[in-house]
């Protein structure tokens, strides 16, 4: 291959990129979004609070760390209307359509394997959103590591620099964009309604306990929240920065 060849096929490969980014973005329906880079090495870069016209900005950026083997994830920025559901078959999104459940992103992260995004149709708050999330992956067999409100999904147009996803060919496959509708699913207000009704059930029952029972939980939550915090803190801190290598229980989940 020539090199003029080469470089217009690189301008092509390009034209692809952003037209995927921006059909996934507006799909997603978000004023701001944040961009997580996650190198070889394991550095994670977070790009946080960014409008979709900074990162069609960023693209060729993106496709340089992405072509030294980072991946290239993306997510709604604060609190948003969406949830994600990762490691879903093609089986499984049929079944979602059938049971009004109909997808507002789909990508396939690697040959049949996907990532969905729902549109509730109205912003939930953490709590909220967390719980969704839950009841769909469990409904629909996701993948629970990823069900929580602020996970990433993968940015279609980049490849999947997971080995273990590597083609036959050697190859990495790339982040295809399968649907992006943008629509909220049919089923959106009473899935909520339900999700609400549970919380409520289960705050009664907390209430119903014996004292100590209630004591012992409240421990419980103080040592679990003041390790989230500071892991929180360090994760999400604002602006751009290289985070630390992730070591140990503090690894980040893995996004298919």
């Amino acid at each position: 291959m020539s090199e003029e060849e080469r470089k217009k096929r690189g301008q092509k490969s390009a034209v692809i990129v952003e037209r995927l980014v921006r059909a996934q973005l507006r799909a997603m329906s978000c004023g701001r979004f944040d961009l997580g880079i996650r190198r070889e090495a394991g550095e994670m870069i977070l790009r946080e609070g960014q409008g979709a016209i900074e990162i069609e900005e960023a693209i060729k950026w993106l496709r340089h760390e992405n072509g030294k083997g980072a991946h290239i994830y993306i997510r709604p920025a604060g609190t948003h209307s969406l949830s994600l559901i990762d490691d879903l078959t093609a089986d499984a999104i049929e079944r979602m359509k059938a049971d009004g459940f109909e997808p507002a992103v789909v990508v396939e992260t690697s040959p049949n394997n996907f990532q969905v995004w729902l549109n509730h149709g109205q912003v939930l708050e953490a709590a909220m959103s967390t719980r969704a999330a839950k009841a769909l992956v469990e409904r629909f067999r996701g993948d629970p590591a990823s069900a929580d409100w602020r996970h990433f999904g993968r940015l279609a147009g980049f490849t999947n620099p997971k080995r273990e996803r590597q083609l036959p060919s050697g190859m990495r496959p790339f982040a295809r964009l399968r649907s992006a509708t943008g629509r909220v699913y049919s089923h959106a207000a009473e899935f909520l309604a339900r999700i609400s009704e549970d919380e409520r059930h289960q705050r009664e029952a907390v209430k119903g306990e014996q004292p100590e029972t209630r004591q012992r939980r409240r421990k419980e939550s103080v040592g679990v929240s003041g390790h989230s915090k500071s892991f929180t803190m360090m994760r999400f801190m604002p602006a751009i920065f290289i985070a630390p290598i992730w070591r140990g229980r503090n690894t980040p989940p893995a996004v298919d």
